[in-house]
């Protein structure tokens, strides 16, 4: 016997969603479509997630689709939004909630190398959207989905782009029957990135990195 996900209940609860990104925000919808009263927290000043950042690149636009389809779908709904806000233990505790649904998502981790902190490193979820503040020279350390993508989407901005990798080629935790690798690596091909794999980063300083090989 199928259940009915939206149908509604005949017990409201008071329900705190913690994470305004895709995770987030499904879950606020699937709460007050069943007649929830749902309130939602995010710590940054919008909603979205790893969805904004992911939705960036021109090729990606269909994610840019679907953030805008959940945004448009919350707004419908009696969810109260709490935007730059962090969801504290006594904040949570204070209001009283029935229900807390964590959904936080993933966080970023800078690389432990030294200089890794010096202004003008960027992590990938920063600079989409501010291509023009990253200059003429782009070194990206990384060439996994984000690193590539990243590169791709800077190669149109900047003069010289250059990827450094640790494995020995790019890509290599993507299956190789995933839809978009070939996709990317037809790109990749006809870009002017440059590409140096089997390397680590050791050091970065005032306008140069050292590598090994």
């Amino acid at each position: 016997r199928k259940r009915n996900l939206f149908a509604e209940t005949t017990t409201p609860k008071k329900v705190a969603v913690i994470g305004g990104g895709p995770g987030g925000m499904m879950a606020a919808l699937t709460a007050a479509r069943r007649g929830h009263q749902v309130t939602l927290y995010e710590k940054a000043p919008m909603l979205g997630g790893q969805l904004v950042a992911a939705s960036m690149p021109d090729y990606k636009w269909p994610i840019g689709e679907y953030l805008a389809y959940l945004l448009r779908e919350l707004y419908k709904l009696p969810v109260q939004l709490q935007l730059g806000i962090t969801a504290t233990p006594e904040l949570l505790k204070d209001a009283g909630y029935d229900v807390i649904i964590a959904a936080m998502g993933s966080t970023a981790q800078s690389i432990p190398v030294s200089g890794a902190d010096a202004k003008g490193v960027w992590l990938a979820e920063e600079v989409f959207g501010r291509e023009a503040e990253l200059g003429h020279k782009v070194l990206v350390i990384g060439g996994g989905l984000a690193g590539m993508e990243a590169a791709l989407q800077f190669d149109e901005t900047a003069e010289r782009v250059t990827v450094v990798e640790v494995a020995d080629e790019i890509l290599k935790t993507l299956e190789e029957n995933l839809n978009n690798t070939q996709a990317l690596h037809n790109m990749i091909e006809n870009s002017q990135i440059d590409i140096v794999t089997s390397a680590s980063v050791t050091e970065i300083g005032d306008g140069y990195s050292v590598y090994e090989k």
